[in-house]
């Protein structure tokens, strides 16, 4: 209870995502213990992918926060870079392994080079991303022709815990809290259109889309194979 107190009056009472993530990151993985599973799916999954040659594999972790992804991925022998807005959280990441190369970022402006990436991660972080275009933009840049990308989780869930239905009282609640965050001057998309959205914005840039199960409800995005130069309206 004293977890969820302090993170409701970080909500309140920040007025940007970075100012929130700064202010929670403490007790970031104390209380978002679901999303574990996605991250073990994640790193189950690049396992399988690239077994045998993980150190030779540059991994993103974009939207890092305080690096459990980035760890696990660390651990397994990948070559780490973790991004994020929160600089508090990527301090908690350095000093829980030093090993994995933390860059305070926005995801819309990657400082990376072209074709230096062999895959992309990005967990929770993007019903934050006001953007998408522009991120799916930097992400196509930056990955490698055979390179992947993997997003996680949908559906979303408000605060990143609670599922709702986007019917009846479900629907509304969804309403009242985009209203409520919007007020409070950061972006957080809890809707289930973002799910839609993203795998259609997926498969205009990569020319192998699908969808992959974690935990009982959820699901991730996997993309391979980045098709560069293609025309898009930004938004």
């Amino acid at each position: 209870l004293v977890i969820w107190l302090k993170i409701a009056w970080a909500a309140l009472s920040s007025r940007s995502n970075q100012a929130f993530y700064d202010r929670i990151s403490p007790i970031y993985e104390k209380a978002f213990t679901a999303h574990r599973v996605h991250a073990e799916t994640i790193a189950d999954l690049l396992t399988r992918l690239y077994t045998g040659k993980e150190q030779e594999t540059l991994v993103l972790d974009l939207g890092c926060g305080t690096g459990m992804l980035s760890r696990m991925l660390a651990d397994r022998g990948f070559r780490v870079i973790g991004l994020d807005v929160s600089f508090r959280s990527l301090h908690l990441l350095t000093r829980r392994n030093s090993r994995i190369n933390a860059v305070q970022a926005d995801a819309e402006r990657l400082p990376l080079a072209g074709n230096q990436l062999k895959s992309v991660v990005s967990l929770g972080v993007w019903r934050h991303i006001e953007h998408p275009t522009k991120v799916f933009d930097e992400i196509v840049r930056s990955l490698s022709p055979k390179g992947i990308l993997v997003i996680g989780y949908f559906p979303p869930a408000l605060a990143g815990v609670l599922r709702a239905s986007p019917s009846g009282f479900g629907g509304l609640l969804l309403k009242v809290y985009g209203y409520v965050t919007n007020r409070l001057g950061y972006n957080d998309r809890a809707d289930v259109a973002l799910e839609a959205e993203t795998v259609a914005e997926a498969r205009r840039r990569f020319g192998d889309v699908r969808e992959i199960e974690s935990g009982l409800h959820w699901r991730l995005i996997f993309a391979q194979h980045p098709i560069s130069g293609q025309p898009h309206d930004s938004k």
